[in-house]
């Protein structure tokens, strides 16, 4: 009977996994979990940030008010978005507080505190938007302005004068010539300065023929027989007419006009010539008047 017992087979017994393994795997889980949300979390708010910096260097020039000013920082992107969905980049290189340094479409700007530069996108020579910079903020404006001055052309990116816009651009200091500008601002404009003939008693200013006031004293005639007519200075700029009255008579006899029948009277001032017609039948004046005769009158036969 022991030996049956001995010779009996036994169970087989369950082996229990090593629980040391088991231990270190969930400490690995324990730390990789944190490590994920960290990871997760730092690309949310990386992607929030980039967002954030898109919307805020990203200004659309249809969209900008006038005087807006927008505080800026070195390395900073600003895109510009036209009209034309022509888009425009802004690299702020350096800020101080007496200057700003940037790239726009890779052309370097500086301007100084206080101050404005302008630009012109499409190149029609015409600013379309002028930058200023105050306080480490720029400002921006539209402008629709002649990059040349009124007389100005634009040529190799500079602005060139045209010879001339009108006729006092031409002026040659000669009083000799007429001064003229041909084909007025144009690139073809030309000053044309010719020799100016006036003849006789004119003269010159500025190429413009003028008359003398008078060259003898028959210029001054002023159809007054009480004046004496002289001409003063004669042929110059200074020359004048002095028309000075004179008595025509001193006495009635001064007045003869060989008409018997006329009373001459030298009167007035200045004393000038009246004559009368006789009216009266007198005897013996050598006048016998409308409606006289020898009865009335001895000088009628």
């Amino acid at each position: 009977m022991k030996k049956m017992d001995e010779e009996t087979i036994q169970e087989p017994t369950e082996v229990s996994p090593d629980t040391s393994v088991q231990k270190d795997k969930s400490k690995i889980f324990i730390y990789l979990i944190p490590l994920l949300i960290i990871l997760v979390f730092g690309v949310i708010v990386l992607i929030t940030i980039d967002n954030f910096v898109e919307e805020e260097t990203t200004i659309q020039l249809n969209e900008l008010q006038e005087g807006v000013s927008y505080a800026v920082k070195e390395g900073q992107e600003i895109k510009l978005n036209l009209n034309d969905n022509s888009q425009h980049l802004i690299f702020i290189k350096k800020v101080e507080n007496i200057s700003i340094n940037f790239l726009l479409d890779n052309i370097e700007y500086f301007v100084v505190e206080g101050n404005s530069t302008n630009v012109d996108f499409d190149a029609d020579n015409f600013y379309d938007l002028k930058i200023d910079y105050e306080n480490k903020e720029i400002i921006f404006n539209t402008l629709n302005k002649s990059i040349c001055e009124e007389c100005q052309y634009l040529e190799n990116n500079s602005c060139v004068d045209y010879v001339c816009c009108n006729d006092t651009d031409c002026d040659d200091e000669n009083n000799d010539t007429e001064d003229k500008c041909f084909n007025a601002k144009t690139i073809e404009a030309e000053c044309v300065n010719e020799i100016v003939v006036c003849g006789n008693c004119r003269y010159r200013v500025n190429g413009t023929c003028i008359s003398y006031n008078c060259c003898s004293d028959s210029d001054c005639d002023d159809e007054n027989k009480t004046t004496t007519d002289k001409c003063y200075y004669p042929n110059t700029p200074s020359s004048e007419c002095v028309n000075e009255v004179e008595n025509e008579c001193e006495i009635n006899s001064d007045c003869d006009d060989e008409n018997s029948c006329t009373i001459n009277s030298c009167t007035g001032f200045p004393k000038i010539c009246e004559y009368s017609q006789i009216l009266n039948c007198t005897n013996s004046d050598d006048c016998c008047p409308p409606g006289c005769n020898s009865t009335t009158d001895n000088d009628c036969e």
